[in-house]
């Protein structure tokens, strides 16, 4: 009864056409070939591991509704159509995607997967641009990740900030000094961490990778490199503290410095091999637009659908149904539309660094 159950789930929505697997199958009751590949199809467009098994997430992404679905399509329509016209050079981070694209004359040159940030530490909607590029950089914890993230590991390993590189500082104004990490009694080291400045040198061990592209905004949030490259192979990514790790940092770096003569491919191979900390400004700034498009359809007509990781398609929802309730008590016709997610729905504003 699943097989078939599952059969016809992907019949009707064109993966096992898509695979070039029959409807029925030799026996409409087994597990044959084309079964697994109509489940790949599916889990591709669904943005899951393409396994070919039906797993927890495929099963409840096959469970979801038409009308759910229908629902989703709306939004994200209306999403699209409210976008503030493109600029003529751009970065597009589509958040429950996990997907980053430079785009330029409206045309993608580079895509890349990205790590977002988790839903206790959104990444927020903001409006910025990249405004220089930082090779080999170092990375100042902000207060509440030194709190809450490194006090735990210091305290079960003394040595861990003299492993990692990171240098203690007694306060955060310009006159901070050193301090030996080793001399700390970190157990008895409470909230009062907050008040001491970390600061992670170079290396293999830095969070930010070796390139930083700093955006101008009051939440700490841009765009770097990763030292754990392994979480892009992942299928779900909201994995970050707020920020955006990218895939290919070299290659979106080379793409952001191609009009900028003194900055060749072969310079920024030297400089990234020395582990000198350099910065670089652009000569124009290039703008980061961030989106919320849980459901789009590509160049091939083909539906691709996201998960709702931080739940902005399902208040919109909620929203748009008391709308119309309150609006058939009233005796009114309620407005056609929603509106796109913004600050009271979208991803939830944090300054938390990487």
């Amino acid at each position: 009864v699943r097989v078939l159950a599952l059969r016809a789930r992907l019949a009707a929505t064109g993966d096992l056409l898509a695979a070039g697997a029959p409807a029925s199958g030799p026996a409409p009751d087994e597990y044959d070939p084309g079964l697994p590949a109509g489940v790949r199809v599916f889990q591709s467009r669904h943005g899951l591991a393409a396994d070919g098994v039906v797993g927890q997430r495929t099963r409840a992404a096959m469970n979801v509704s038409v009308a759910d679905r229908i629902a989703q399509l709306e939004l994200n329509r209306v999403r699209i159509e409210e976008e503030e016209p493109a600029p003529e050079r751009y970065i597009r981070i589509n958040v429950p995607e996990y997907r980053l694209e430079l785009i330029e004359n409206g045309q993608r040159v580079l895509d890349m997967s990205v790590v977002v940030g988790r839903t206790d530490r959104r990444t927020p909607f903001i409006e910025s641009a990249v405004s220089w590029i930082v090779f080999n950089p170092t990375w100042t914890v902000p207060s509440k990740l030194a709190y809450e993230d490194l006090l735990p590991k210091v305290r079960r390993d003394p040595s861990y900030f003299v492993r990692t590189g990171i240098q203690v500082y007694d306060g955060w104004g310009g006159g901070a000094h050193p301090i030996d990490s080793e001399w700390i009694e970190w157990s008895k080291v409470g909230t009062a961490m907050k008040r001491l400045k970390l600061r992670q040198a170079p290396g293999p061990d830095n969070p930010l990778g070796r390139i930083k592209f700093h955006m101008n905004n009051d939440q700490d949030i841009y765009l770097h490199d990763t030292n754990h490259r392994e979480l892009m192979a992942k299928d779900r990514r909201d994995l970050s503290s707020g920020c955006i790790r990218v895939a290919n940092a070299e290659g979106l770096a080379r793409e952001l410095l191609r009009d900028q003569p003194r900055w060749p491919p072969e310079r920024i191979d030297v400089v990234l091999a020395g582990r000198e900390t350099t910065r670089v400004p652009l000569r124009r700034p290039v703008p980061v637009r961030f989106v919320y498009q849980t459901a789009w359809v590509d160049a091939q007509d083909t539906v691709h659908f996201r998960e709702d990781i931080y739940g902005v398609d399902a208040r919109q929802v909620a929203d748009l149904a008391a709308a119309e309730r309150r609006s058939e008590a009233l005796g009114e016709q309620p407005a056609p539309g929603v509106s796109p997610p913004g600050p009271e729905d979208g991803p939830k504003p944090v300054a938390l660094g990487h």
